[in-house]
């Protein structure tokens, strides 16, 4: 995985953006064979409330949101959004990952999940998992949580969302 030359240490970050574990959940890289889930993310009324409305609607138009969105931020900046998925029974629960959005001065934690798997810790556990991935092993100096009414979850790191390593 190439990355932007003077961008963080993408050595240690491509070992392990394959996958994150945690005691339930597995993180990946997204790929075009998740075009399906991801349409199917993108389009719950929830995602498109919270988050916003990607304009995402037919298969051929998730595979080049993969491709212009994630895929290309792991190949940019060594990071962006994972596949969250349950670790014993391989099934996609969501995303969640480290974002670098142009409107804030630090990479960004994001996630969202199907509806069924919501009020069950799963974006806790995934996002504490990326924070400490963030933390340990990306060299990132500082992670922002973009907390917003619609995702309680990272509101629950209060002062830890601002990461300062």
């Amino acid at each position: 995985m190439p990355c932007a030359p003077k961008k963080r240490n993408c050595a240690k970050f491509a070992a392990l953006v394959n996958i994150i574990k945690t005691a339930r959940l597995a993180l990946r890289e997204l790929t075009l064979a998740d075009a399906a889930f991801m349409l199917k993310l993108l389009n719950e009324p929830a995602f498109v409330r919270f988050v916003g409305d990607r304009g995402v609607r037919t298969l051929a138009q998730a595979r080049d949101y993969l491709l212009q969105g994630p895929i290309n931020s792991y190949r940019i900046r060594g990071f962006g959004l994972y596949l969250v998925e349950l670790k014993h029974v391989p099934t996609p629960l969501g995303i969640c990952g480290l974002i670098q959005r142009d409107f804030l001065p630090d990479v960004d934690i994001g996630y969202a999940l199907l509806p069924e798997f919501t009020a069950q810790g799963y974006a806790m556990e995934a996002a504490t998992a990326v924070m400490a991935y963030a933390k340990a092993s990306a060299g990132l100096k500082r992670v922002g949580g973009n907390r917003s009414a619609g995702q309680p979850t990272l509101a629950k790191f209060a002062g830890e969302t601002r990461l300062h390593v």
